[in-house]
């Protein structure tokens, strides 16, 4: 198996396992806040201040620059998947196109490996599309580092009380 044939294999496996992710965040997230609500509403500021998290979180991942070898490989894709040429493709499009604003390299290699756009890559790349699959698996261990994680994990009631403690007394400071 060569390089990009591994990278792909790669990239496919982890973009699958950053979905599901995403997916039981969402999940964790509304279970969280739902038997939480007492404690988040007895305190606007800390409602506010998860809603700003999660809006910096959301700008910041907007406001990125525009990678050269992102660029590049969206014109060679939109090329082939743009719905003016072929209708059959609009979803992978737009799953292009969001990949595209939020600069997500390794996610249009993936495309491009599939519609055969990518037929060698230089070291340059290979290292490239290595540290963002680094950054997506850190991306994966933040996300289930979080506290509505360890919330929804719990075993018992003995380690959810431990777990509202200690928000009770990181809210309080």
């Amino acid at each position: 198996m060569n390089i990009i044939n591994e990278l792909y294999n790669k990239i496919v496996n982890l973009n699958k396992e950053y979905e599901n992710i995403v997916e039981l965040d969402k999940l964790y997230m509304e279970v969280f806040l739902k038997e939480n609500q007492n404690i988040l509403n007895s305190n606007d500021d800390n409602t506010d201040f998860i809603n700003d998290t999660i809006n910096n979180e959301i700008y910041e991942e907007r406001t990125i620059l525009k990678d050269r070898k992102c660029i590049k490989l969206y014109r060679k894709l939109a090329k082939i998947l743009h719905p003016d040429k072929n209708e059959k493709h609009k979803d992978l499009f737009i799953k292009m196109n969001k990949a595209y604003n939020n600069n997500e390299y390794i996610i249009l290699f993936m495309y491009g490996y599939e519609f055969n756009v990518i037929n060698t890559l230089n070291e340059e790349e290979i290292i490239t599309i290595n540290k963002e699959i680094e950054k997506k698996q850190k991306l994966i261990e933040d996300i289930v580092n979080k506290i509505h994680w360890k919330w929804a994990n719990c075993n018992n009631n003995i380690e959810k009380e431990l777990l509202k403690t200690h928000i009770i007394n990181n809210l309080n400071h």
